[in-house]
C-alpha cells in the first residue's frame, strides 16, 4: 500500500466522524516480506496499559473483579460509573459462617476474597441475611452462582460509592425459636418477658466469644500477655474436644510429643488456619511472613525457634481474637461481681457512666470497632478478619475517641438523686485508654489478672495497665481498650407462643422459604422449590428490620394438657399440639449476644454441653 493510501486509512479511523464510539489508535507495521499493514487498537486500552506500566501500585489497587487485572474506572463497560465502583448485594446463608460463603464465592469466580466486604460476621448456626459489597463485580457473574451455592442465596441490590466496613453496623434484628418450652404457662411467660423488656439483661460476652471447644481464647490471650510464647503455641496446638476424630487428636498430640513442625505440617488438615500458620513458619515453609519484631525474608534456619514470628503468622483477625477474648473474660468477671455485690437496678457512687444523650449509646457494646466473632473464630477469621489491616477504620476510631471523652464517674450526690440509670453504667475492657470504677469492682480485674499470671502494672499511679513485655501486639497496654454497657434493654422485644405436634416441624419460616413459597427464589428452581421439604430452624438474624408483630396465641386449657403425656395419648397415637414453642423477635446492637438475652429469659445455661442434654427430638 502506498504511503498516501496508508495516510488516508489512518485519518479515516482517527477522525471524529468515523462512526465508532471508542477512539482508535493506528500504527503502520512492516512485515518480514517487506509489505506494510496497519494495526488498529483501542486508544483507551493503550492509555490504560501505559498508565499501569508506569504505576504498578495503582494497577494493583484498581484490580477489578472481572479477573482481568485492571479496574473499570476508565472503561464505559462498568455499569456503576466512576463514582460507584462497588456492587452491593444481599447474602442469605444458613449453616455456614459469613466469610466461609465469601471465600467460596471468591473461589468460584477466581477472585481474591478481599474483593468482598461485610459489616459483620454472622453465626454459622443461624439463618442470616446481610448486605455485602464487591469491587467492580458484574451482576451477572454474581447472580449465576445461585445455581451452585448450597445453603446460600445472593441478590444484587445496586451500586455503592463505598465498601462495607467491618464493624460499621448498628446491630441486628433477631427472630429466635425456642422449642419444647416446659415449666411455664402463658401468664408466666408473658410476665418473664415483660420484666426482661423493662429491666434488660446483663450484657455478658457470650460463650462463643471464648471458643466452642476446650481451647478457650482467653487462656491463649493470657499466655501472650505473659510472654509465654511456647505456652500459647501449645495451647493452640493441643488436642481439643472439638477435634471430632482420633486422627486429628493424634496429630495434635504428636506436636506436643515431638515438636517437629515440618512433619506436623504434612498431616495437618488445611482448614485449621492458626495451626497451619504456626507450623509453616516454624518449619521454614512460611519464611518471609516476618518474625519476632523484625521484617520478613528470613531464611529457614532463622524461623526454627522464632515463636513470636510464628504467632504473628496467624491471620490478624484470629490473633486479635485471643487478646479480645482475654479482655472479654475480665469484663464478664467484673460484671458478675458488680451486679451481685451492689445495687443491680441503679448506679452507685464510683460507677462509670456514659450519658445516653451523648448519642453514643448504640456504640457502647463494640470492642474496638470489631465485629462479633462466631464460635470463637473470626472469619478465618473475623473471618480471617479481613478488613482488619486496611485503612477503613477512621469512622470507628472517631466514635471510640468520642466515647472515651464522655466517660465519667458517678458522684454520691448523683447516685442519691438518681441522675443516671443502670443502662448508662459501663465497665472497661482493659487497655491504655480506659480507667477502672472507683469501688471494689476494680479489684476483680486485678485478682483475675493475677490468677492468670498477669501482673497489674501501675507506672503512673492512677491509670491501671497490664503487660510484662514489649511485643506491642500481644501487650494489653497497646490495645486501646473499650467500654461496654453492663445492662442492655432490648429494643422491639415481641413474642408469641405456638403449639405443635411434630418435633421437627417448621415454626417460623426463613426469608428464603417465604420467597420459595411465593415462587420468587432467585435461584429460579435451583433444586429447592416451594414444595421442598422444610428443615428445622433454630434462629434467624437479619440486618434489615422486620416490622411484623404477632399477638401471642392462647395457651391450651388444663383439660387439653391432661391429655398429653410424654408426647402421646392413650392408645399410642401421637397427641395433637404436644409441644409448646416460643418465638422471640428483638433488636440488639453490634456485639451484644442473643444467647445472653435467652439465658436471662429462660434462666438456663447456654453452654453447649448443657443444651445437648435438652434435646427433645
Amino acid at each position: 500500500m502506498e504511503k498516501s493510501a496508508r495516510g488516508q486509512v489512518h485519518r479515516l479511523f482517527k477522525g471524529e466522524t468515523n462512526g465508532l464510539t471508542t477512539p482508535i489508535d493506528t500504527t503502520t507495521v512492516q512485515l518480514e516480506d517487506g509489505s506494510s499493514v496497519i494495526r488498529l487498537r483501542s486508544a483507551d486500552n493503550k492509555n490504560r496499559n501505559h498508565k499501569n506500566n508506569n504505576n504498578s501500585h495503582s494497577r494493583k489497587r484498581e484490580r477489578d473483579a472481572w479477573g482481568r487485572g485492571r479496574g473499570d474506572h476508565h472503561s464505559s463497560g462498568w455499569l456503576g460509573g466512576k463514582d460507584r465502583p462497588f456492587l452491593e448485594f444481599i447474602l442469605y446463608k444458613e449453616n455456614i459462617e459469613s466469610h466461609g460463603v465469601l471465600n467460596l464465592i471468591a473461589r468460584f469466580l477466581h477472585l481474591h476474597v478481599k474483593n468482598f466486604d461485610v459489616s459483620g460476621t454472622k453465626d454459622k448456626r443461624g439463618c442470616t441475611t446481610q448486605f455485602c459489597t464487591a469491587f467492580k463485580l458484574h451482576p451477572s457473574r454474581l447472580a449465576g452462582l445461585n445455581q451452585r451455592l448450597c445453603g446460600a442465596r445472593l441478590q444484587v441490590t445496586g451500586y455503592s460509592t463505598t465498601r462495607r466496613q467491618l464493624g460499621a453496623l448498628r446491630g441486628n434484628n433477631f427472630t429466635v425459636v425456642l422449642r419444647a418450652v416446659q415449666g411455664a404457662n402463658q401468664v408466666e411467660i408473658d410476665t418473664a418477658l415483660a420484666t426482661l423488656r423493662t429491666n434488660g439483661f446483663i450484657n455478658y460476652f457470650g460463650l462463643q466469644r471464648f471458643g466452642s471447644t476446650s481451647l478457650r481464647t482467653h487462656t491463649v490471650g493470657a499466655a501472650l500477655c505473659r510472654g509465654d510464647w511456647i505456652g500459647a503455641i501449645d495451647l493452640i496446638m493441643a488436642p481439643t474436644s472439638g477435634d471430632g476424630d482420633l486422627k486429628l487428636s493424634a496429630i495434635r498430640q504428636g506436636w506436643l510429643d515431638h515438636r517437629d513442625p515440618a512433619e506436623t505440617l504434612k498431616v495437618l488438615p488445611r482448614y485449621l488456619v492458626a495451626e497451619n500458620a504456626l507450623m509453616r513458619h516454624l518449619s521454614g515453609a512460611g519464611r518471609g511472613r516476618g518474625g519476632g519484631g523484625g521484617g520478613g525474608g528470613q531464611q529457614q534456619h532463622s524461623t526454627k525457634k522464632d515463636y513470636v514470628g510464628a504467632l504473628k503468622a496467624i491471620p490478624r483477625g484470629l490473633r486479635l481474637m485471643y487478646m479480645h477474648g482475654l479482655q472479654s473474660y475480665l469484663w464478664n468477671k467484673a460484671a458478675s461481681y458488680r451486679m451481685q455485690n451492689f445495687d443491680p437496678l441503679r448506679p452507685i457512687e464510683g460507677d462509670l457512666v456514659i450519658p445516653l444523650d451523648s448519642e453514643l449509646d448504640e456504640d457502647l457494646t463494640t470492642l474496638g470497632g470489631g465485629a462479633e466473632e462466631p464460635d470463637g473464630t473470626t472469619g478465618g477469621g473475623e473471618n480471617e478478619d479481613k478488613g482488619g489491616e486496611d485503612d477503613n477504620t477512621t469512622e470507628v476510631v472517631v466514635k471510640e475517641s468520642a466515647k472515651f471523652a464522655h466517660v465519667r464517674y458517678v458522684t454520691a450526690e448523683e447516685a442519691a438523686a438518681g441522675t443516671f440509670t443502670i443502662d448508662q453504667v459501663v465497665l472497661p475492657l482493659p487497655g491504655r485508654m480506659t480507667v477502672f470504677p472507683r469501688h471494689s469492682t476494680a479489684d476483680v480485674y486485678r485478682a483475675e489478672a493475677a490468677s492468670l499470671g498477669i501482673p497489674m502494672v501501675d507506672p503512673q499511679g492512677g491509670h491501671e495497665k497490664l503487660g510484662v513485655h514489649h511485643v506491642k501486639e500481644f501487650c494489653m497496654t497497646q490495645l486501646p481498650g473499650d467500654y461496654r454497657r453492663i445492662v442492655y434493654r432490648p429494643k422491639d422485644l415481641t413474642w408469641r407462643t405456638v403449639r405443635y405436634s411434630d418435633p421437627i416441624a417448621e415454626i417460623e419460616p426463613t426469608q428464603l422459604q417465604r420467597l420459595q413459597d411465593a415462587g420468587k427464589d432467585v435461584a429460579n428452581g435451583g433444586g429447592e422449590g416451594s414444595n421442598a421439604k422444610r428443615r428445622k430452624v433454630g434462629a434467624c438474624a437479619v440486618e434489615s428490620k422486620e416490622e411484623e408483630e404477632e399477638e401471642g396465641l392462647t395457651t391450651p386449657t388444663e383439660t387439653e394438657k391432661e391429655k398429653v403425656q410424654d408426647g402421646q395419648v392413650q392408645g399410642g397415637v401421637e397427641a395433637e399440639d404436644t409441644y409448646l414453642g416460643l418465638v422471640l423477635s428483638f433488636f440488639l446492637p453490634s456485639s451484644s449476644y442473643a444467647t445472653m438475652l435467652i439465658r436471662e429469659a429462660t434462666k438456663m445455661s447456654t453452654a453447649l454441653e448443657f443444651q445437648k442434654k435438652l434435646n427433645v427430638t
